[in-house]
């Protein structure tokens, strides 16, 4: 069952740019990509994972609403039916809504960072930006799209070697 609308507060199209744009703030992003290259002209490694981080963000985005349709629930029932109090409610407690969910955070992590394990093996003009492949390459309407826009950043960080941990 897809999460219906009304459980989401946010930006979809705010959240996706906020999201495509902040690892180019860090300059020695290395595995940021010139170009757009995309899923079809990307090397074939990646169109193997893409499927495969597909199904798994699919089954997590699935659980994560379960849980945030209950979570909201449960607090529009202490908010005496009252929908939009119990919505922000549940938002104070999870500002990222769904997408705080354990395993699409759990998701993302994992699948960026294997998006950087095949960029080492490319050139660097082949490479694909890790957060074009999470996120650019979803379908627009997707919901798996619109529960990561949620996400008020990344869940990666740098180590002391400039590379994504």
């Amino acid at each position: 069952m897809a999460l219906p609308a009304k459980y989401m507060v946010h930006n979809i199209d705010s959240g996706f740019q906020r999201l495509i744009e902040a690892p180019k703030d860090i300059a020695q992003h290395s595995h940021f990509s010139a170009k757009g290259i995309g899923l079809k002209e990307a090397h074939p490694g990646y169109g193997a994972l893409f499927k495969q981080y597909r199904e798994r963000l699919r089954d997590a985005v699935e659980e994560a609403g379960e849980w945030w349709s209950d979570v909201v629930d449960g607090l529009v029932e202490k908010e005496s039916g009252d929908f939009k109090k119990g919505l922000v409610v549940a938002y104070s407690g999870w500002p990222a809504g769904p997408s705080s969910n354990d395993r699409v955070v759990e998701a993302v992590r994992e699948y960026w960072l294997e998006v950087c394990q095949i960029g080492e093996t490319l050139k660097k003009a082949d490479r694909v930006a890790p957060e074009v492949f999470l996120l650019g390459w979803l379908p627009e309407k997707s919901i798996e799209r619109t529960v990561l826009t949620g996400m008020p950043y990344w869940p990666i960080g740098l180590d002391a070697k400039g590379m994504w941990c």
